[in-house]
Protein backbone atom coordinates (compact mmCIF):
# COMPACT_ATOMS: atom_id res chain seq x y z
CA UNK A 1 0.00 0.00 0.00
CA UNK A 2 1.40 3.25 -0.96
CA UNK A 3 1.39 5.71 1.35
CA UNK A 4 0.13 9.59 1.22
CA UNK A 5 2.57 11.96 1.79
CA UNK A 6 0.22 12.92 5.71
CA UNK A 7 0.57 9.49 6.08
CA UNK A 8 4.56 9.83 5.97
CA UNK A 9 4.76 12.72 7.42
CA UNK A 10 2.89 11.41 10.61
CA UNK A 11 5.10 7.90 10.30
CA UNK A 12 8.47 10.09 10.47
CA UNK A 13 7.19 11.68 13.75
CA UNK A 14 5.97 8.58 15.09
CA UNK A 15 9.43 7.63 14.52
CA UNK A 16 11.18 10.73 15.58
CA UNK A 17 9.30 10.22 19.26
CA UNK A 18 10.24 6.80 19.56
CA UNK A 19 13.67 8.07 19.10
CA UNK A 20 13.98 10.65 21.35
CA UNK A 21 12.29 8.27 24.47
CA UNK A 22 15.10 5.92 23.51
CA UNK A 23 17.68 8.97 23.50
CA UNK A 24 16.04 9.90 26.84
CA UNK A 25 16.48 6.47 28.14
CA UNK A 26 19.95 6.08 27.36
CA UNK A 27 20.81 9.85 29.05
CA UNK A 28 18.85 8.61 31.93
CA UNK A 29 20.72 5.83 32.59
CA UNK A 30 24.56 6.79 31.92
CA UNK A 31 24.64 10.34 33.65
CA UNK A 32 25.00 12.00 36.30
CA UNK A 33 21.73 14.35 37.08
CA UNK A 34 23.72 17.28 36.59
CA UNK A 35 25.25 15.86 33.18
CA UNK A 36 22.03 14.41 32.35
CA UNK A 37 20.23 17.55 32.60
CA UNK A 38 22.79 19.79 30.71
CA UNK A 39 22.56 17.07 27.73
CA UNK A 40 18.60 17.12 27.97
CA UNK A 41 18.64 20.87 27.70
CA UNK A 42 20.63 21.16 24.92
CA UNK A 43 19.28 18.73 22.53
CA UNK A 44 15.65 19.89 23.70
CA UNK A 45 17.12 23.70 22.17
CA UNK A 46 18.08 21.97 19.06
CA UNK A 47 14.83 20.14 18.55
CA UNK A 48 12.66 23.18 19.60
CA UNK A 49 12.38 24.40 16.08
CA UNK A 50 11.60 21.19 13.81
CA UNK A 51 9.88 19.35 16.76
CA UNK A 52 8.68 21.08 20.16
CA UNK A 53 6.37 18.49 21.10
CA UNK A 54 9.42 16.25 20.97
CA UNK A 55 11.37 19.12 23.11
CA UNK A 56 8.67 19.77 25.56
CA UNK A 57 8.65 15.74 26.50
CA UNK A 58 12.19 15.80 27.20
CA UNK A 59 11.77 19.21 28.95
CA UNK A 60 8.87 17.03 30.98
CA UNK A 61 11.39 14.38 32.05
CA UNK A 62 13.79 15.72 34.14
CA UNK A 63 10.60 18.35 36.00
CA UNK A 64 11.86 16.58 39.10
CA UNK A 65 15.13 17.75 39.25
CA UNK A 66 14.64 21.79 39.04
CA UNK A 67 15.65 21.73 42.69
CA UNK A 68 19.17 20.74 41.84
CA UNK A 69 20.06 22.93 38.54
CA UNK A 70 21.92 25.82 38.94
CA UNK A 71 20.24 29.48 38.79
CA UNK A 72 21.73 29.37 35.04
CA UNK A 73 20.57 25.84 34.09
CA UNK A 74 17.03 26.69 36.01
CA UNK A 75 16.51 29.33 33.95
CA UNK A 76 17.29 27.95 30.37
CA UNK A 77 15.02 24.88 31.74
CA UNK A 78 11.80 27.45 32.16
CA UNK A 79 12.76 29.12 29.01
CA UNK A 80 13.04 26.41 26.82
CA UNK A 81 9.63 24.97 28.50
CA UNK A 82 7.70 28.17 28.18
CA UNK A 83 8.77 28.39 24.50
CA UNK A 84 7.43 24.52 23.59
CA UNK A 85 4.54 24.85 25.23
CA UNK A 86 3.70 27.72 23.35
CA UNK A 87 4.67 25.94 20.24
CA UNK A 88 2.70 23.29 20.78
CA UNK A 89 -0.17 25.41 21.62
CA UNK A 90 -0.49 25.39 25.37
CA UNK A 91 -0.32 28.83 26.65
CA UNK A 92 -0.86 28.50 30.13
CA UNK A 93 1.94 28.50 31.95
CA UNK A 94 3.50 29.64 35.23
CA UNK A 95 3.65 33.52 34.19
CA UNK A 96 5.77 34.57 37.33
CA UNK A 97 8.95 32.38 36.55
CA UNK A 98 8.98 33.18 33.10
CA UNK A 99 8.93 37.11 33.62
CA UNK A 100 11.64 35.88 36.12
CA UNK A 101 13.70 34.42 33.09
CA UNK A 102 13.48 37.10 31.26
CA UNK A 103 14.87 39.97 33.71
CA UNK A 104 17.57 37.24 34.57
CA UNK A 105 18.36 37.12 31.18
CA UNK A 106 18.54 40.88 30.67
CA UNK A 107 21.47 40.91 32.97
CA UNK A 108 23.35 37.88 31.88
CA UNK A 109 21.74 36.34 28.94
CA UNK A 110 23.09 37.00 25.07
CA UNK A 111 21.30 39.14 22.64
CA UNK A 112 19.22 35.90 21.48
CA UNK A 113 18.32 34.72 24.98
CA UNK A 114 16.96 38.60 26.00
CA UNK A 115 15.14 38.53 22.57
CA UNK A 116 13.43 35.29 23.70
CA UNK A 117 12.57 35.47 27.34
CA UNK A 118 10.79 38.65 26.39
CA UNK A 119 9.10 37.83 24.07
CA UNK A 120 7.84 34.84 26.00
CA UNK A 121 7.49 37.32 28.77
CA UNK A 122 4.83 39.30 26.48
CA UNK A 123 3.06 36.43 25.35
CA UNK A 124 2.07 35.52 28.64
CA UNK A 125 0.95 39.01 29.44
CA UNK A 126 -1.03 39.29 26.15
CA UNK A 127 -2.94 35.53 26.49
CA UNK A 128 -3.74 37.13 30.21
CA UNK A 129 -5.24 40.33 28.22
CA UNK A 130 -2.92 42.79 29.89
CA UNK A 131 -1.90 44.78 26.98
CA UNK A 132 0.21 47.66 28.71
CA UNK A 133 2.50 44.93 30.32
CA UNK A 134 2.56 42.74 26.58
CA UNK A 135 3.74 45.95 24.89
CA UNK A 136 6.35 47.28 27.49
CA UNK A 137 7.80 43.02 27.03
CA UNK A 138 7.52 43.37 23.59
CA UNK A 139 9.64 46.43 23.22
CA UNK A 140 12.07 45.01 25.18
CA UNK A 141 12.51 42.41 23.26
CA UNK A 142 12.89 44.44 19.88
CA UNK A 143 15.15 46.92 21.71
CA UNK A 144 17.54 43.72 22.17
CA UNK A 145 17.50 42.72 18.76
CA UNK A 146 20.61 43.42 17.05
CA UNK A 147 19.51 44.36 13.53
CA UNK A 148 23.07 44.52 12.70
CA UNK A 149 24.01 41.06 12.87
CA UNK A 150 24.57 38.75 9.85
CA UNK A 151 22.67 36.48 11.87
CA UNK A 152 19.50 38.52 12.68
CA UNK A 153 16.52 36.69 13.10
CA UNK A 154 14.39 39.06 10.73
CA UNK A 155 11.17 36.42 10.95
CA UNK A 156 11.35 36.87 14.52
CA UNK A 157 11.63 40.90 14.68
CA UNK A 158 8.86 40.95 11.86
CA UNK A 159 6.33 38.22 14.43
CA UNK A 160 7.20 40.80 17.35
CA UNK A 161 6.20 43.68 15.61
CA UNK A 162 3.22 42.25 14.09
CA UNK A 163 2.23 41.09 17.91
CA UNK A 164 2.61 45.03 18.67
CA UNK A 165 0.44 46.00 16.18
CA UNK A 166 -2.37 43.73 17.34
CA UNK A 167 -2.23 45.18 20.63
CA UNK A 168 -2.02 48.49 19.71
CA UNK A 169 -5.11 47.45 17.81
CA UNK A 170 -6.91 46.50 20.45
CA UNK A 171 -5.70 49.65 22.61
CA UNK A 172 -7.50 51.53 19.35
CA UNK A 173 -4.33 53.23 19.43
CA UNK A 174 -4.16 53.27 15.76
CA UNK A 175 -0.87 55.82 14.57
CA UNK A 176 1.09 53.00 16.69
CA UNK A 177 -0.47 50.14 14.84
CA UNK A 178 -0.11 51.15 11.50
CA UNK A 179 3.57 52.09 12.60
CA UNK A 180 4.51 48.22 13.58
CA UNK A 181 2.73 47.10 10.68
CA UNK A 182 4.99 48.94 8.47
CA UNK A 183 7.71 47.58 10.97
CA UNK A 184 6.47 44.30 10.12
CA UNK A 185 6.48 44.34 6.56
CA UNK A 186 10.02 45.04 6.46
CA UNK A 187 11.23 42.92 8.42
CA UNK A 188 9.38 40.11 6.95
CA UNK A 189 11.10 40.75 3.58
CA UNK A 190 14.02 40.95 5.17
CA UNK A 191 13.28 37.55 6.10
CA UNK A 192 12.17 36.61 2.18
CA UNK A 193 8.97 35.65 4.31
CA UNK A 194 6.77 37.61 1.52
CA UNK A 195 3.18 35.54 2.52
CA UNK A 196 3.74 37.63 5.74
CA UNK A 197 5.10 40.72 4.22
CA UNK A 198 1.91 40.43 1.88
CA UNK A 199 -0.47 40.09 4.94
CA UNK A 200 1.31 43.35 6.71
CA UNK A 201 0.50 45.15 3.30
CA UNK A 202 -3.11 43.90 3.44
CA UNK A 203 -3.33 44.74 7.15
CA UNK A 204 -2.31 48.61 6.06
CA UNK A 205 -4.55 48.55 3.30
CA UNK A 206 -7.77 47.84 6.02
CA UNK A 207 -6.57 50.11 8.41
CA UNK A 208 -7.02 52.89 5.47
CA UNK A 209 -10.09 51.07 4.52
CA UNK A 210 -11.40 51.61 8.16
CA UNK A 211 -10.27 55.26 8.42
CA UNK A 212 -11.77 56.13 4.75
CA UNK A 213 -9.39 56.38 2.25
CA UNK A 214 -10.73 53.95 0.16
CA UNK A 215 -8.26 54.98 -2.87
CA UNK A 216 -5.25 54.13 -0.90
CA UNK A 217 -6.45 50.83 0.30
CA UNK A 218 -7.35 49.50 -3.29
CA UNK A 219 -4.43 50.78 -4.67
CA UNK A 220 -2.36 49.09 -1.93
CA UNK A 221 -4.34 45.67 -2.32
CA UNK A 222 -3.96 45.90 -6.03
CA UNK A 223 -0.23 46.18 -5.42
CA UNK A 224 -0.74 43.03 -3.05
CA UNK A 225 -2.52 40.98 -5.97
CA UNK A 226 0.12 42.28 -8.69
CA UNK A 227 2.65 40.42 -6.22
CA UNK A 228 0.70 37.07 -5.35
CA UNK A 229 -0.02 37.10 -8.91
CA UNK A 230 3.62 37.01 -10.52
CA UNK A 231 4.66 34.46 -7.77
CA UNK A 232 2.05 32.41 -8.13
CA UNK A 233 0.63 33.24 -3.64
CA UNK A 234 -2.32 31.59 -2.69
CA UNK A 235 -5.01 33.74 -1.38
CA UNK A 236 -3.99 35.45 2.05
CA UNK A 237 -5.48 34.64 5.21
CA UNK A 238 -5.15 37.55 7.16
CA UNK A 239 -6.13 35.92 10.44
CA UNK A 240 -3.08 34.23 10.27
CA UNK A 241 -0.34 37.40 10.10
CA UNK A 242 2.32 36.80 12.58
Amino acid sequence: MKLTTRQKQKLQHMCSIVLLAMLTTILLCTCGKSDRSIAILERAENIIDEHPDSALLLLNSISSEQNEMDKSQYMAYHLLLTDAHYRTGNTIVEDSIIIESANYYDLHGTCKEQVRANYLAALVYDNKGNTPMALQYYMKAVAHTDTTDTHCDWHLLGTLHAQMAKAYGRAMVYSMQMDCIHKAEHAFFKANDTVNALKAKTQTADIYAQNGDTYRAITLLDSVADVMDKQKKPELDVDLFM
